[in-house]
């Protein structure tokens, strides 16, 4: 069974792929995210990001795609939530100013697949490390999500789940190695208990696993009134860089996910002493 369902060609990928110069690291439209990670997605790295729902992870995914892609690079998603949207890369192509012509072009480099199991992920990457004369160009391979797929495996009893999820995040990390790619995949953050706090879906046997990780929050508001109201999400997220191999962890960067997707964050503005 073939998983990869290509948007093109893929001869008319590897001649594109060789048109443009790669850049390393890959930037996405946050330079204070990339600036977390020294500067953008890191070649060879495996990086997580972790979050609640809808706290942005497949925004941020859609837009380091499209970078790559103008980047010159071929980009292949694995999707086991179907969220992922090429519509949606699409239109980030075209707000950083490429003609439809030009968006057509670029994506004749994004490949897709759904992938429904951890078998499925396995057999997708053993496919692209086998084949690498037909992946040629390919820089950033997604995820989305990594938590989906595993959470079945890892609630049934037994040493299953955590045996494939250590088989899937060795080979992600040789695949990123080997092809000089960055693996970019989701996690989750679930209740931990009744009354305790959220955990990474994933669990403690994966903590060790990626280069990189970011955790992903929201600010959240509440509306004014005479009456308590439940707290609302705002536009806000804030980034944190947990783990790194290369970068400082602890440092974190604001971001907005809106309805045309990821923007930077405005900076507080300073408020200028009252004079005398």
């Amino acid at each position: 069974m073939e998983f990869v369902q290509s948007i093109s060609r893929v001869s008319v990928a590897l001649a594109l792929s060789a048109e443009f110069p790669l850049r390393w690291p890959l930037t996405s439209v946050v330079p204070r995210v990339d600036g977390l990670l020294g500067g953008g997605l890191p070649a060879g790295d495996l990086v997580e990001l972790c979050g609640p729902s809808a706290v942005g992870k497949t925004q941020l995914c859609l837009a380091w795609a499209a970078a790559a892609l103008l980047a010159g690079a071929r980009v292949l998603v694995a999707d086991a939530k179907c969220e992922f949207s090429v519509a949606r890369c699409r239109r980030l192509l075209r707000r950083r100013g490429r003609s439809a012509q030009e968006c057509d072009r670029l994506l004749e480099r994004l490949q897709y697949a759904q992938v429904f199991s951890m078998q499925e992920l396995l057999a997708l990457l053993e496919a692209v490390r086998s084949r690498r004369r037909l992946h040629a160009g390919l820089r950033l391979l997604v995820v989305d999500s990594l938590a989906a797929l595993a959470a079945p495996l890892l609630a049934s009893p037994g040493f299953i789940g955590f045996g494939l999820l250590t088989d899937v995040g060795t080979t992600l990390k040789s695949v990123a190695a080997e092809c000089r790619l960055t693996a970019l995949v989701t996690n989750d953050l679930v209740q931990s208990e009744p009354g305790g706090g959220e955990r990474p879906a994933l669990g403690l046997a994966w903590l060790h696993v990626p280069h990189h990780r970011l955790l992903l929050s929201r600010e959240t508001s509440t509306a004014p009134g005479p009456l308590a109201q439940p707290p609302r999400a705002g536009p806000r997220r804030t980034a944190t860089l947990a783990k790194s191999i290369s970068a400082p962890c602890g440092t974190s960067a604001d971001f907005l996910v809106t309805g045309a997707g990821v923007e930077e964050a405005p900076t507080a503005q300073k408020r200028s002493a009252p004079e005398d």
